[in-house]
């Protein structure tokens, strides 16, 4: 797997910020303050770190890049709730974020890798393939930016932007533990939400975490041989296998998976469709969100509004399920229509 090599204090927790600190001979008290300033002030560089030595912020400086993103502006403002960011790396390449509002709640959607190597035919990111890894502080300063734009608290983040957060593992995690830290973003473990479409062992390791980073999981198809033919990551990791590693992540958490399904018409919302989903997940404690497929620029469709709720009545009947109607399918900016070009 590709990595990113990029470096920035922001790629460290505050535990490995105060042992850089303690190995560049200050105190290690200064770790907190330069964590404060980063998410908690919202700097966009270390000279505005007022009480921190001249010396440590040319340090933090020349440790790596302070800013690893570039805002390209977009050209519309928020639109049904939603608003896509076109972010440029320092490298050149380029990802996308998306803000959700739902009255008080304000989510935002995080990138974990420049494309995505899993080849989903529905899914518009995978027409990039998979470029590279983000690194925790290109991840972590999405969040930053959007946050500083809008001047208010975010409440939600998921992981369900570009890439497969779970063949990002280490990086992602770490992100995560830096967004909960109550040191600075002070996001709630259960407000963090991160995606797979099924990465067997990484979902045994996030079972295993101390931190109660919520799982969700992109099904999407409840027959192996479909879902194959969609999702080729069934080809390594069949639905079986990935039934028993949620029935794991339950027993080890008690906490309840969100099953994402992505409704495509005439591909997976049939009556028979219905119920096998129900079969495969009767012994699993989850939700399902039903998401009515974002057309972008595959063969797929969404369903009607008649035969979505068909499907969900015969869903909801036996598990607890939500439609989730997309915000920004007209901003390209909802659920498998991120996507960027750079040639």
């Amino acid at each position: 797997m590709i990595t990113n090599e990029i470096r920035s204090i922001k790629n460290l927790t505050l535990h490995e910020l105060k042992n850089w600190i303690i190995e560049k001979k200050y105190s290690q008290f200064r770790g907190k303050q330069v964590f404060n300033w980063i998410y908690r002030q919202f700097v966009n560089s270390p000279d505005e770190m007022l009480n921190i030595p001249q010396k440590l912020r040319d340090e933090i400086k020349n440790y790596g890049n302070f800013n690893l993103l570039e805002a390209i502006k977009p050209e519309r403002e928020i639109i049904n709730s939603s608003k896509k960011y076109l972010f440029k790396l320092v490298d050149g390449n380029y990802i996308e974020s998306v803000l959700i509002i739902e009255n008080e709640r304000k989510t935002i959607c995080l990138s974990s890798q420049v494309g995505c190597g899993l080849n989903c035919k529905f899914c518009q990111t995978a027409k990039m393939g998979f470029i590279r890894n983000l690194s925790v502080g290109e991840i972590v300063d999405q969040l930053l930016f959007i946050r500083n734009e809008i001047g208010e608290q975010i409440t939600n983040v998921v992981f369900m932007g570009m890439g497969e957060p779970l063949l990002n593992y280490e990086n992602v995690i770490k992100s995560a533990i830096i967004i909960n830290d109550k040191n600075g973003l002070n996001i709630g473990a259960r407000k963090i939400t991160i995606s797979t479409s099924g990465i067997i062992p990484a979902i045994y390791k996030l079972a295993e975490l101390k931190y109660q980073f919520k799982l969700a999981v992109s099904l999407n198809l409840p027959f192996d041989e479909k879902r194959t033919i969609l999702m080729p990551i069934n080809k390594k990791y069949k639905l079986n296998s990935l039934i028993k590693a949620m029935k794991y992540h339950n027993y080890i958490t008690h906490k309840k998976i969100t099953i994402e399904y992505v409704l495509m018409k005439n591909i997976n919302d049939s009556e028979a469709d219905a119920k096998q989903l129900i079969k495969i997940l009767k012994d699993i404690h989850c939700k399902i969100n039903l998401i009515p497929f974002n057309e972008n620029q595959t063969e797929f469709m969404r369903p009607t509004k008649d035969n979505i709720l068909k499907f969900y009545k015969l869903i909801n009947k036996k598990i607890d399920s939500t439609i989730r109607w997309s915000k920004g399918e007209n901003e390209n900016a909802a659920c498998g229509q991120l996507f960027w070009n750079n040639n």
